[in-house]
């Protein structure tokens, strides 16, 4: 299986998403579009950020620490 390029516009374009998702009440959604963003560029900054920001202020800061630090070490 080869993997396949992801631009930084279709990372963003995720993000967004999540971020739309999350604004609108959808948490679901919001929750896929992270998981696709996760499996597309687990280790941009961007990505890494929101996913840690969702778990702090899902009450999991044991998980949010470790990824804030990644995109804070990697940005």
């Amino acid at each position: 299986m080869t993997a396949t390029a992801v631009t930084e516009s279709q990372i963003r374009a995720l993000i967004d998403a999540v971020d739309r998702a999350d604004q609108a009440g959808n948490p679901r959604d919001a929750d896929r579009a992270l998981a696709q963003a996760r499996a597309a560029a687990p280790d941009h900054p961007g990505v890494l950020n929101v996913a840690g920001m969702r778990a702090l202020l899902g009450g999991d800061a044991g998980a949010a620490r470790p990824l804030i630090e990644r995109a804070t070490a990697l940005d």
